[in-house]
């Protein structure tokens, strides 16, 4: 199959906008459970994906950035 769309590039933010409105919908499914809101940080993806939590930063880069900083 040999595709030969027109102006291809204006035709990348539509589908850039689906793949990311798709992938919020996905992570946020990650964190409700019976309806509420919870964090399972057994779970490899939001424990990466969380920065801070209960004031704690989690998210490696970001506290050595910050220690370093000190």
């Amino acid at each position: 199959t040999v595709w030969g769309a027109q102006n291809v590039p204006s035709q990348m933010p539509v589908a850039a906008s689906r793949l990311y409105a798709a992938n919020l919908v996905a992570i946020s499914q990650l964190f409700v459970k019976d309806g509420a809101i919870t964090f399972d940080f057994d779970d490899e993806i939001i424990d990466g994906a969380c920065v801070v939590h209960d004031g704690e930063v989690r998210f490696a880069p970001a506290r050595e950035a910050m220690e370093g900083a000190a």
